[in-house]
């Protein structure tokens, strides 16, 4: 019964925490939480802030730090830290998705230039 209850707990706050209408001071709290996908859902949320964000970057778990890594819409500061991470699949991801964000950028200019010729 006991893990009956974890278990919803669990499930009630990775839902929380994947909420995109969750508040920033929300999602700070359940960055502390103990379940580490509670803290991969804290990490995606597009409302956490800075500093939760730099504080999951620095976490214990590698599996957070990984998803964090894969995470295109991070923060650039943090994907640089995870970049340099101790763990070397960390870093490596944290590396391959910042030249995957850089190789995007002129794909995206030609795109808008595009649109603006059309709007024309």
């Amino acid at each position: 019964m006991t893990i009956l209850i974890m278990n919803r707990r669990n499930t009630s706050a990775n839902y929380v925490a994947s909420d995109a209408s969750t508040s920033a001071t929300i999602l700070d709290r359940l960055s502390k939480h103990c379940n580490v996908q509670v803290r991969i859902a804290v990490a995606d949320n597009e409302n956490t802030n800075a500093n939760t964000s730099m504080h999951l970057a620095q976490d214990d778990n590698p599996d957070l730090r990984y998803a964090m890594a894969e995470n295109h819409h991070i923060d650039r500061n943090i994907l640089d830290i995870l970049a340099t991470d101790i763990n070397p699949f960390v870093a490596y991801r944290a590396q391959k998705t910042i030249l995957r964000l850089k190789q995007a950028i002129p794909i995206v200019l030609l795109t808008l230039k595009k649109c603006v010729r059309e709007i024309a």
